[in-house]
């Protein structure tokens, strides 16, 4: 048998970026019979080709995460602190997809009321030694008064 000629190269196969391009031949000319040879070779052949100036696309991806929020209450219980996200590292285009997954998350928080001030008091006579024989230890008796206001913390 014997290849006939080549036919013309198709068009490239993707539409943006590298692809390639093929062109096609048959062992007709003539084909193999009564035992005869069959074509050495290929029957397709293949080129590369570029097509550039256009938009590539890019997948979108997550940037960091925010700090939280202060706590949607100012004092108790059943609070909502909130953190976002941007998706554009890099933000999708060219038609490419955007992040997957959601832009902002909560959490429960808790308010609760701590002590602001106060201190330990002056002190007074020293106490009562702490043992009854041989060395021990007396210190000053000093008390923690509580506070005259308190102040929200989030916890």
């Amino acid at each position: 048998g014997a290849w006939s000629s080549w036919g013309s190269f198709g068009s490239c196969s993707v539409t943006c970026g590298t692809g390639s391009r093929t062109r096609t031949r048959t062992c007709s000319d003539p084909a193999p019979a009564n035992g005869g040879i069959p074509c050495d070779g290929s029957g397709t052949s293949s080129v590369t080709c570029i097509l550039a100036g256009c938009i590539l696309p890019v997948n979108g991806a997550w940037g960091g995460w925010s700090g939280w929020s202060d706590c949607s209450k100012t004092c108790g219980t059943g609070g909502r602190k909130a953190a976002t996200r941007a998706c554009d590292s890099p933000g999708p285009s060219g038609g490419g997809p955007t992040c997957p997954g959601a832009s902002t998350q909560s959490a429960v928080c808790v308010k609760a009321a701590w002590p602001v001030g106060g201190g330990w008091s002056a002190g007074s006579s020293y106490g009562v030694c702490s043992v009854t024989c041989g060395s021990g230890a007396r210190a000053p008796e000093r008390t923690w008064p509580p506070p005259a206001h308190s102040h929200p913390t989030t916890i």
